[in-house]
């Protein structure tokens, strides 16, 4: 969040399947930034991912598209937005991924 935060306010699961791939699965959480609450959701594709925030008071969303490499348990994911690349590592256990962005630590679940 710290990391594709500041772009925003500046502009159970069986292991086999969660060690083998992450296409198709989304995870969301909500966490407080600088006072907002945001919901953040990532969405993995075969080979690329969206993360997306919503600050819901300030009616304002971000989605940054990007690649993503997976050796479970652990991910990372590249993205890039107004020309500039951010970095997302990821761990997961069991439903939920703790994403650090940047020191940013959340904790999503699966949906």
């Amino acid at each position: 969040m710290a990391l594709f935060g500041l772009m925003v306010l500046a502009t159970g699961c069986k292991k086999d399947d969660a060690s083998t791939t992450l296409n198709g699965t989304s995870w969301a959480g909500t966490t407080t930034y600088s006072g907002y609450q945001v919901t953040v959701t990532i969405s993995f594709k075969q080979s690329s991912f969206t993360y997306t925030e919503n600050i819901l008071a300030e009616n304002v969303s971000v989605s940054v598209p990007g690649t993503y490499t997976y050796d479970y348990p652990n991910v990372e994911c590249q993205g890039t937005l107004s020309g500039n690349t951010y970095n997302l590592t990821g761990t997961i256990s069991g439903n939920q991924m703790t994403i650090n962005d940047s020191g940013q630590i959340y904790v999503l679940t699966k949906q």
